[in-house]
């Protein structure tokens, strides 16, 4: 849902000019949602599962990277209030 939500914002315009696109949304975000049609099991096992196999080491990188980056940010934010 985030995913469609985020591409919205920029291309809503475009977006207005596809015939059924809210509608086509809809009923493919109700067929990935229900557990009935296990659509997200099925996205999941035919594309992600083997992308994020193969790419573990860099998402493993990127996630150790920002949790650093975000710990030296929180210190600096902690020292300026302390100063303040």
């Amino acid at each position: 849902y985030s995913f469609f939500s985020i591409i919205e914002v920029f291309v809503d315009y475009l977006l207005y000019w596809i015939p059924f696109y809210y509608a086509f949304k809809m009923a493919f975000l109700l067929w990935a949602m229900l557990p009935q049609t296990r659509g997200a099991k099925f996205l999941y096992d035919n594309f992600l599962k083997d992308f994020l196999k193969t790419n573990e080491s860099k998402i493993d990188a990127a996630l150790k990277d920002a949790k650093t980056s975000a710990g030296k940010m929180a210190a600096e934010a902690t020292a300026v209030t302390k100063e303040v």
